[in-house]
């Protein structure tokens, strides 16, 4: 069965079992790295938003024999139907000071995300862009954020300089920095995928036999998005501290950065091989942050990137 075809019968599903106290719309998302998602909202008339349901990972179960189309609509329409979170439009964000305390940051690419960035405030930051969300909400099955758009910014009076100094005031502190030596990750997956295959593309990380004990993996506690981390006032700088050396930043992906002391600018370009490798057959698109590798200074307490290419910076 088609995509399309699949969006379609599950429409027409989920409006039967809706009946006409629910509006049943199909909408398209445009996500991290240019990836274009199909979501269904099931809104009850009279209500102000509701939830997003993505229809891609539905059509996988579909595919793989999982599931009817009527399971499937079942399920869509209970999980949106008994929805009581706050979503952006529903929740008190007509003044500016109701959401300041939960406006955040996320790191994404540049080039990659040239579509979106006209509709949403940044900050160019290398050749890649510090966004903007809103958070709603975290419980035991994750985080739920809204991406700011410049109508949002335009209704608060606010800019992308001014949500900037917000977000790099409550992002540290909602999402405090976490750092990792990769050996005892290493550790962690050798006992989880002992005798399974599955663990071993988790090395390919890594620069040369036994690097894991020089490398640190950083991120966030939730671990969502926390490459931003990078972005932390004094966390690059006590790390380069600790270890006594400039800092290497490969872009692990969108969740977490890899650190390792600089030793030889030799070694650049052969980094910067292993990370687009890596994006291209490793990681989802989506998840993909960068191709470039960074170095930070120390005594400049400044990040840029190990090989500039005329022409790349963001303007």
């Amino acid at each position: 069965m088609e995509f399309c075809m699949f969006v379609e019968r599950i429409k027409a599903e989920v409006e039967r079992l809706a009946g006409t106290d629910y509006e049943v719309q199909l909408q398209e998302i445009l996500k991290n790295n240019g990836r274009l998602h199909v979501g269904l909202t099931v809104m009850k008339r009279g209500s102000k938003g509701a939830p997003i349901v993505y229809l891609e990972q539905y059509y996988a179960r579909r595919m793989a024999g999982e599931l009817s189309i009527e399971t499937m609509a079942k399920e869509i329409y209970e999980t949106a139907a008994s929805f009581d979170k706050p979503v952006l439009w529903g929740m008190k964000a007509d003044k500016f000071e109701d959401v300041e305390g939960k406006i955040i940051y996320r790191l994404i690419d540049y080039k990659r995300n040239e579509k979106l960035l006209k509709d949403v405030p940044f900050v160019p930051y290398q050749d890649l862009a510090v966004v903007f969300c809103l958070l709603l909400g975290e419980d035991e099955s994750g985080l739920m954020s809204a991406l700011i758009h410049r109508s949002h910014a335009e209704q608060w009076g606010t800019d992308a300089e001014a949500l900037y100094q917000l977000a790099d005031k409550n992002t540290p502190e909602l999402f405090p920095s976490t750092v990792t030596p990769m050996e005892e990750i290493m550790k962690g997956l050798a006992g989880e995928t002992e005798g399974n295959e599955g663990g071993e593309g988790k090395t390919e990380c890594l620069p040369n036999e036994g690097a894991e004990r020089n490398l640190l993996i950083l991120t966030n506690r939730s671990g969502v998005y926390g490459a931003s981390a990078i972005l932390y006032e004094g966390v690059l700088k006590n790390i380069a501290q600790r270890l006594g050396s400039d800092l290497v930043i490969l872009p692990s992906s969108v969740h977490e950065v890899i650190l390792l002391p600089y030793e030889d600018e030799r070694r650049m370009e052969g980094l910067e091989r292993m990370v687009r490798e890596i994006n291209q057959t490793v990681l989802p698109e989506e998840e993909v942050l960068s191709d470039q590798v960074y170095v930070y200074n120390r005594e400049t307490d400044k990040v840029f990137r190990a090989r500039e290419e005329e022409g790349e910076k963001v303007s």
